[in-house]
């Protein structure tokens, strides 16, 4: 049976969901290890907050599986730190490279 794979949107969507809620467990994690300093639970929201990273990196290398000409850095990691001219210039040069896409 084939898979089906999710759409470019599902994929946008997921990634803004990700993205909030890791940013929730932050800072609840911020919250409890100052209150409770390195508890069991704080010990428990690292993990989470671990697992989470590791997952948004997991569904990015699926979204550049499924859409390498669509992908975007910015789905699961939407930082603003990086300014549009910087992302363009990267853009240009991943071009340049052969990734050997068949397709």
């Amino acid at each position: 049976m084939r898979r089906q794979k999710l759409t470019l949107e599902r994929h946008k969507e997921l990634g803004r969901y990700f993205s909030r809620l890791q940013e929730e467990i932050g800072d609840l994690l911020c919250e409890v290890s100052h209150a409770e300093g390195k508890t069991t639970p704080t010990r428990t929201l690292e993990k989470i907050y671990s697992l989470l990273a590791r997952l948004r990196s997991q569904m990015e290398t699926v979204l550049f599986r499924d859409y390498p000409k669509e992908g975007d850095i910015r789905i699961y990691f939407p930082g603003d730190a990086i300014d549009e001219q910087s992302i363009e210039i990267f853009e240009q040069f991943i071009q340049t490279l052969d990734l050997g896409d068949k397709s």
